[in-house]
């Protein structure tokens, strides 16, 4: 009886072994063979652009490797079915998401509303393809007709003082245009408003022109109009004028450096007709068709904007002839392109396969600071003992941390082909674990079969 509880024992034992590997290289496959990429986020900015005014609309595109290798893909980005452009990328990591920044030339764009497809090309093998295009239906809008302050959006590092001027344009080309009205806000720690001048739209004897009053402590120029007023006859008659033009003028003194939106109060805004109705106010601004009239704001930038973008630039080997077991020294040269301090991650792999991309890690470094324009050596030292014999190429990636987005993901990885020869060691001796781990098997062995003999004899 007790022989037999000790031949369950050892079979299930056994039983159990060959399934526990049996279940790990199962989970080892499994993962190796899950490939998977996504768009998981698409912003554009601004949704709004005047006919005519050849607006560059900025799409940023988030994409995610959601599966368990590093993969290598392209993302094409579209409107309705004509390619804005394709950008690659190069080894994203498993689990890690990288921004790509498209621009968007409307120049050519007739007035209308166009949807936005973000499109992620399939990897080798990848099964879940729901989820690689992202479409944004009607997301951008050509409108016209429209005021607009111009510039309209005005990034200058150099405008640290002097007089800044802006203009209030209509595209409106009807002749039944009697007046026009706003009110603007604005930064006052940025700009301080000076003048408000009447354009070149309603001009002459019949215009009547309103300046309003600034408020340089909330930063708002006050209701400002103008209007066709023919006082000669009695009673005075209203007067038209035709479009487009100006409509008025404004002048800020540069203050301060930072950013400031200059916007029009929509409810208080209004380009009108001599009816009393309106060409454009809150109502058709507010409405999705774009052939009602809109009101597009505008911006004042005086600052850099923050630009992060670090890069491997070199991967010197030492020495590139060795023995497996022995050890390499591994300098990896980095740069800080960028306009700010970064902190990083570099890491070391060797190999290399063409559609994985590196296959061993040889170790990490982290929260490593480097600073605007700095060019920094990192070193590893690589143990080779378990190195497969041949040319091995060597490859260094850098990424950032704090999940902020580099600006340039294409320098972020290099890789050096024959960067060291490795040749078998002779005579290697038997690790003592493998020795331990064999003579385990055996005894094992002979355990089993003695209690089966044994059973046999009985």
């Amino acid at each position: 009886m007790k022989t037999k509880t000790s031949l369950k024992f050892f079979i299930s034992l056994l039983i159990l072994s060959l399934l526990s590997v049996n279940i790990n290289l199962i989970g080892v496959l499994a993962a190796q063979d899950t490939h998977d990429v996504a768009v998981v986020k698409v912003t554009v900015n601004p949704e709004r652009v005047g006919f005519g005014l050849d607006e560059i609309v900025n799409i940023m595109v988030v994409v995610a490797n959601q599966g368990a290798e590093n993969e290598t893909f392209s993302v094409t980005v579209s409107y309705d079915n004509t390619v804005i452009g394709t950008k690659n990328v190069t080894n994203l990591a498993p689990s890690i998401n990288t921004t790509l920044n498209f621009e968007w030339n409307t120049s050519n764009l007739a007035v209308g509303t166009y949807s936005i497809n973000a499109t992620a090309s399939l990897v080798p093998n990848e099964t879940d393809t729901t989820d690689n295009t992202v479409i944004l239906k009607d997301e951008v809008s050509v409108v016209s007709p429209y005021m607009v302050i111009l510039p309209r959006n005005t990034k200058n590092t150099t405008l640290t003082s002097g007089n800044y001027t802006i203009s209030i344009y209509t595209n409106y080309n009807g002749s039944d245009i009697w007046g026009y009205q706003f009110i603007l806000t604005y930064n006052p720690s940025v700009l301080y408003g000076i003048k408000v001048t009447n354009g070149d739209l309603i001009t002459g004897a019949n215009a009547k022109f309103i300046p309003g009053n600034f408020d340089n402590t909330i930063g708002q120029l006050g209701l400002t109009g103008a209007y066709g007023w023919d006082e000669s006859t009695d009673p005075p008659t209203l007067v038209n004028f035709t479009g487009p033009g100006v409509l008025a003028y404004v002048t800020f003194t540069i203050v301060g450096e930072g950013e400031s939106p200059i916007e029009f109060d929509i409810i208080e805004s209004k380009l009108k007709r001599a009816n009393g109705t309106n060409i454009i106010d809150s109502i058709t601004h507010l409405r999705d068709d774009p052939t009602e009239g809109k009101f597009l704001d505008g911006s004042f930038k005086n600052v850099e904007e923050v630009l992060y973008d670090v890069a491997v630039i070199d991967i010197n080997a030492s020495p590139k002839n060795v023995t497996a077991g022995e050890t390499v020294t591994i300098n990896v040269t980095i740069k800080n392109k960028g306009n700010t301090i970064a902190r990083v991650k570099v890491t070391v792999f060797w190999g290399y396969n063409p559609i994985i991309g590196p296959l061993y890690n040889i170790g990490e470094l982290g929260d490593i600071t480097i600073g605007i324009g700095e060019t920094k050596i990192v070193s590893f030292e690589w143990d080779t003992t378990d190195t497969s014999e041949g040319s091995q190429p060597l490859t260094a990636r850098i990424e950032l941390l704090g999940s902020i987005t580099d600006a340039n993901m294409e320098d972020n990885e290099l890789t050096i082909e024959d960067a060291v020869m490795v040749k078998a060691a002779v005579g290697t001796p038997i690790p003592i674990l493998l020795l331990i781990a064999i003579a385990i098997v055996v005894i094992v062995a002979i355990v089993i079969i003695y209690i089966i003999i044994r059973k046999i004899r009985k």
